[in-house]
């Protein structure tokens, strides 16, 4: 039985790019530029871009930015 905090719909755990942009500390155009050239793993959902934070994770090792933020 359900509670009526719990969605009917079930959770993926996909992050949306602004999402995946601020988990990462970079802007949503680079997270989009990175998943066109195949650098940063992500599906599709309709027209979205979602992105599975395992995935955020091996790529902030690669590029050596989770933590970091954006520069002043």
């Amino acid at each position: 039985m359900k509670t009526s905090t719990q969605s009917n719909r079930p959770s993926l755990g996909l992050l949306s790019v602004g999402e995946a942009a601020e988990y990462l500390g970079i802007s949503p155009r680079s997270i989009r530029r990175h998943a066109s050239s195949g650098d940063l793993p992500h599906r599709r959902v309709g027209w979205l871009l979602k992105f599975e934070p395992t995935c955020l994770d091996d790529f902030a090792i690669h590029i050596g930015t989770k933590g970091k933020g954006r520069r002043p």
